[in-house]
C-alpha cells in the first residue's frame, strides 16, 4: 500500500430496469446521490477541503433507441443502452457494453468502475477512502469485492454442470474494476462466456489472467444482509436482494439505508 491518494475517481455503475420496484429503489439512490452532492458543495462554499471528488453515477438499463448505440441522461443519472432487457445474456451484455461506452466513447477519465445492483445501497465516502489506498489503477488491474468460490449448479443462471465449480468471483453486488482492468476486459470482449450470469462470466475470465491482482473484501467491508437495519458504518456497500417474492421488502430497506446515511 501506498500513501492515500485522495483524487481517487470512481464511477458507480448499477445494473436497473423500469419495473415498479426498481423505480421506487432509484428514487431513495437519487435522493441520496443529491444529498451528497449538496453536501461536497456546500463543503466548497464554506472553505473546507474535501477530500474526493463527487462520485459519478449511473444506472445502467436497456431502451429502443433507434439507430442510437446509447444516450446519457446526466440530469436523472442514466446510461441507456438500446436494445430490450433480458437475465441472461442480457446484464453481462449491457454491463460490457456500458464499460465500453465509458471507456471508448464517453472517455471519462476515472481510476475505479464500482458495478453493482439496484438493491444495494453504496457508502460512497467509505468507498473512495478505501480504494485511494491502491496504486497505480491506471496501469495495476485490480479485481475487488466480497470473493467467494462457486460451489453450486444454478440453471436459471446458466451453471448447468460442474464446468465452472471452483472459480473465484466477486458477487454482482459488488464488482469494483480498476481502469486498467476494464481496459482489458472490453479489448476482449469476445472471451467472456455470456451463456452464464454476469459476475461468474467476469470472474471465470478474470481467473484465467495471472496479471489481475484479486482482492477480497469480505465482510470486514461488506453487508451481505444488514439486519434489522444495524448498519456497519465501515462498509462499503450494503445488499437488499433476498426477498424476490416480496421485493417491497427490499424496496423499503434501500429507503431506509439511503435515509440512515443521510443522517
Amino acid at each position: 500500500m501506498e500513501e492515500e491518494n485522495p483524487k481517487v475517481k470512481v464511477l458507480f455503475l448499477f445494473i436497473y430496469n423500469e419495473t415498479p420496484h426498481y423505480i421506487q429503489m432509484y428514487k431513495s439512490h437519487v435522493n441520496y446521490l443529491n444529498y451528497l452532492k449538496h453536501k461536497f458543495n456546500n463543503n466548497n462554499k464554506t472553505n473546507i477541503p474535501n477530500p474526493f471528488p463527487i462520485p459519478q453515477y449511473y444506472f445502467i438499463t436497456c431502451k429502443d433507441l433507434g439507430n442510437k448505440e446509447y444516450l446519457v441522461d446526466d440530469k436523472n443519472y442514466m446510461l441507456y443502452i438500446n436494445g430490450r432487457e433480458t437475465f441472461l445474456p442480457g446484464i453481462l451484455e449491457k454491463t460490457i457494453k456500458a464499460f465500453d461506452i465509458i471507456h471508448n466513447k464517453l472517455k471519462i477519465e476515472y481510476d475505479y468502475i464500482f458495478r453493482t445492483n439496484i438493491s444495494t445501497v453504496v457508502h460512497f465516502e467509505n468507498t473512495l477512502s478505501y480504494l485511494s489506498h491502491f496504486p497505480n489503477p491506471t496501469t495495476e488491474m485490480y479485481y475487488i469485492g466480497p470473493l467467494v468460490q462457486l460451489q453450486w449448479l444454478d440453471q436459471h443462471s446458466g451453471i448447468i454442470d460442474k464446468r465452472y465449480w471452483g472459480t473465484p468471483f466477486c458477487s454482482g453486488t459488488c464488482i469494483i474494476l480498476s481502469s486498467a482492468l476494464i481496459e482489458n476486459i472490453v479489448k476482449n470482449r469476445e472471451k467472456l462466456h455470456y451463456n452464464i450470469i454476469d459476475d461468474i462470466s467476469i470472474g471465470y475470465y478474470i481467473s484465467q489472467n495471472k496479471n489481475v491482482k484479486r482482492i477480497n473484501i469480505g465482510t470486514t467491508r461488506f453487508s451481505f444482509k444488514p439486519h434489522n437495519l444495524i448498519l456497519n458504518k465501515n462498509h462499503l456497500c450494503y445488499m437488499n436482494n433476498f426477498n424476490k417474492r416480496r421485493r417491497n421488502i427490499d424496496e423499503e430497506n434501500v429507503r431506509k439505508i439511503a435515509e440512515y446515511l443521510m443522517q
